[in-house]
């Protein structure tokens, strides 16, 4: 078969991909089910067992830090809702919607093991619709083999056994790309628009109750995906209801990003620098990085770029405060691990200009670590499995972004590029506001791994058509 045949032949399958078949639907219930069953094993083993053994400080299966003070608070409203009534229930308590849904789980069903049954589905869920996006561009067989890594993911089965917002970003995030990535196909009809705009809307919705920002950092991207989109409609003289029609699900998917960005604990410090503020605490008592960090992006020494609009420049100095606000971990982390994955100290902008001087180290952050000469550090250096398992993904991330860009010339498929976009501009933005590769990691999560299967169904296509050209 000749390569312009194999093509042609891929393309048709795809296209019919875009269809689910009752045989199809089969393979995609099965899916969900292998996937929802292997993360309820491996979730309750590391509740009952890896997490006892290895965190001493650990309580009932809940990890030290972010875990812990979530089901606290989780166990604080569910008190106060079996006094109350549902009238004491608060979808944020204290800015955290991952506790608010905990405190809903444990109300309908006291156990810890209801997070770990609802976290499963969701983590199936995700899987499913990550399949779904695959399958827009290259063949079903690929797109169920691309999705492994998040199927399968041991370190994030560690995060999502505790009560987290990875779960749910993870999938918000993943229904908004699915959403897009029907939306912005050359042919639309009312039922395909209505269709995209369920799964945009209600991944906006999950992100906005534990990463609000996260839809913040969606808009300008998607901005710019839907002109283009517009555009080529346009230029392509579709009919006058499709065009009304994309439009009008275009300002209201721009509207709801506008709409639903705000409201967890992480917007206060940017809600503060809008309105002409400074961040709370006392600086005095921070570390000498955090101290100093602060003290640059204060009003009185932060020098705005005059080029620049106001909402840029209130932007930067926010994000440059939250980054400041990550360095008073110095205060109390004392882990090796810890403190060596606390990057860039030594980089403390104190202007618009500076921050922006910072990209290319927030691109590197955001997107492309752990780098090569730290992938042995885990190893070697300190023992660490998150860093083995993160050395091995960007090993992947790599060789993947390799295979995405020979797919993209050879298969001339640019409206991946689109998605390529939404997850490159996401990662940056966390990459900037976030010097602790650690949380980088579990925050650009949905990105990361969304680029890692991308990569490996690129890669297989592209051996599967070698392997056809081959004699």
């Amino acid at each position: 078969m000749h390569s312009k045949d194999m093509k042609v032949g891929i393309a048709t399958e795809t296209k019919r991909n875009c269809q689910i078949s009752e045989g199809q639907c089969k393979k995609l219930l099965t899916v969900f089910i292998l996937v929802f069953v292997y993360a309820l094993c491996m979730m309750s083993f590391i509740r009952e067992i890896a997490v006892p053994y290895v965190y001493p400080f650990a309580i009932d299966g809940h990890l030290p830090g972010d875990a812990q003070y979530y089901n606290a608070l989780a166990l604080k409203q569910l008190e106060a809702m079996n006094r109350l009534g549902m009238t004491a229930f608060q979808l944020r308590p204290e800015g955290q919607g991952a506790a608010g849904i905990a405190s809903i789980i444990y109300w309908v069903h006291d156990s810890v093991f209801g997070v770990v049954l609802t976290n499963s589905l969701l983590h199936a869920t995700s899987t499913l619709i990550l399949v779904l996006i695959l399958r827009q561009y290259f063949s079903n067989r690929i797109s169920l083999i691309s999705v492994i890594p998040l199927a399968l993911s041991p370190y994030m089965m560690l995060w999502f056994s505790q009560v987290n917002k990875e779960t749910y970003s993870l999938l918000g995030i993943l229904l908004f790309v699915y959403g897009i990535s029907t939306f912005i196909k050359p042919r639309l009809n009312i039922g395909k628009i209505l269709y995209s705009l369920c799964f945009l809307l209600v991944g906006i919705g999950l992100i906005c109750i534990v990463r609000p920002y996260l839809n913040r950092l969606l808009l300008p991207p998607t901005t710019l995906i839907l002109l283009f989109a517009l555009l080529y409609r346009l230029k392509t003289r579709r009919p006058i209801k499709e065009l009304v029609g994309f439009i009008l699900a275009s300002v209201l998917v721009l509207l709801s990003l506008n709409a639903f960005n705000s409201g967890a604990a992480s917007d206060e410090t940017i809600a503060r620098i809008a309105a002409g503020g400074e961040p709370a605490g006392n600086v005095e008592t921070l570390h000498t990085v955090a101290q100093t960090c602060l003290q640059n992006t204060g009003l009185k020494n932060w020098l705005d770029e005059p080029l620049l609009p106001r909402y840029v420049n209130t932007q930067l100095r926010g994000i440059m405060t939250q980054r400041c606000l990550v360095f008073t971990l110095l205060n109390s982390q004392t882990n090796p691990v810890t403190q060596y994955a606390i990057i860039h100290r030594d980089i403390l902008p104190a202007g618009s200009l500076e921050a922006l001087r910072y990209l290319p180290y927030a691109i590197m952050i955001g997107i492309f670590s752990p780098w090569p000469a730290q992938w042995l550090y885990g190893v070697i250096e300190q023992h660490s499995i998150f860093y083995l398992i993160a050395s091995l993904e960007a090993f992947a991330l790599y060789v993947g972004l390799i295979g995405i860009i020979l797919y993209l010339i050879d298969y001339r498929r640019f409206e991946l590029s689109g998605l390529l976009v939404l997850a490159f501009s996401s990662m940056t933005i966390i990459g900037m506001a976030t010097p602790y590769i650690g949380a980088v990691y579990r925050y650009r999560y949905p990105w990361w791994i969304l680029i890692i299967c991308i990569g490996a169904a690129a890669t297989f296509t592209l051996f599967q058509e070698r392997q056809i050209r081959e004699p």
